[in-house]
């Protein structure tokens, strides 16, 4: 089975929506479990952002505190910036707590000023996006972040599978709420992403490819 349909079978296991609060309650004991973890510094994760400190020293944003069962970690790695935009690229690692899988890929930010008018500055409009990307627009030296990255998780998380970012993104979910959204959205459809890795993105212009 791919991965992509053994992690929807995981999912919809926790998120059915007849299970009732019930399995928000495990996921709570998930959530729990990972944040006495970090707070106390032991565990598999622990261990990976050692690794990663030791090649990227302490310049990395572990996320992984957020109420979400899913351990991330951004790893700065380029930025640019003008009067006119900011460039800022990123390396991702997220690692699900709700089934053994985990994927990589790079984020690019981009951040443009817009002048609605040459003579009027104060009237710029900022326009803002992400490119979520793996095997595209990239060096040989970010591919080695990735390589690297990508064999700490093997090494530390020896049960789970990788997954491609784009599937994630691309796979859709129905009739499903991730962790902690709201009712008022139990029309909108969320992406397998948003129930196994993190939310990060739901309100976010984002544009995904391989």
């Amino acid at each position: 089975m791919v991965p992509e349909h053994i992690i929807y079978q995981d999912v919809t296991q926790l998120f059915q929506a007849e299970a009732g609060r019930a399995n928000y309650q495990q996921i709570r004991n998930i959530i729990e479990k990972k944040v006495e973890d970090l707070m106390i510094k032991q565990g598999p994760w622990q261990l990976f952002l050692d690794a990663i400190m030791k090649e990227h020293g302490e310049n990395i944003n572990d996320i992984s505190a957020l109420p979400f069962p899913a351990y991330n970690l951004k790893i700065p790695l380029a930025s640019e910036e003008s009067e006119s935009y900011i460039l800022k690229r990123q390396l991702c690692i997220d690692v699900s707590l709700v089934s053994k899988h985990y994927t990589i890929y790079f984020e690019d930010f981009y951040n443009f000023s817009e002048y609605m008018y040459e003579e009027a500055p104060m009237g710029k409009i900022l326009v803002h996006f992400y490119v979520l990307f793996y095997k595209t627009m990239t060096t040989e030296s970010f591919k080695r972040s990735a390589s690297n990255a990508d064999d700490y998780v093997r090494q530390f998380f020896p049960e789970y599978q990788f997954v491609s970012h784009n599937v994630l993104f691309n796979y859709k979910v129905y009739n499903l709420l991730p962790y902690q959204a709201d009712d008022i959205n139990k029309e909108k459809v969320f992406s397998l992403y948003d129930f196994a890795m993190s939310r990060h993105y739901e309100y976010k212009n984002i544009k995904v490819i391989i």
